[in-house]
């Protein structure tokens, strides 16, 4: 073989050897990325979890809101018809 050739082959097979990865790599990298994807799928259903319960507690807290104002205006109704003064 031409010295030459061999010389290029040999720089051809020492750059494949450094920037180019195995089937085993490949696979553990694919591997990895399948974890990281769970993982992530995981955190956004617990986190879409939590936006629905901070939502339904803030829906709660309007509706117990309006209810307590509601009891106030009915208080010093009362307040006013029996004489005894309302504060809060």
């Amino acid at each position: 073989m031409d010295q030459d050739l061999k010389q290029q082959l040999d720089r051809i097979e020492k750059f494949m050897m450094e920037h180019l990865a195995t089937k085993q790599e490949v696979t553990e990298l694919a591997g990895k990325l399948n974890t990281l994807t769970e993982s992530v799928n995981k955190l956004t259903t617990a986190v879409d979890n939590l936006a629905k319960r901070i939502n339904d507690f803030d829906d709660q807290n309007t509706t117990l809101k309006h209810q307590l104002l509601s009891l106030q205006d009915w208080a010093r109704e009362v307040s006013k018809k029996v004489g005894i003064e309302f504060k809060l």
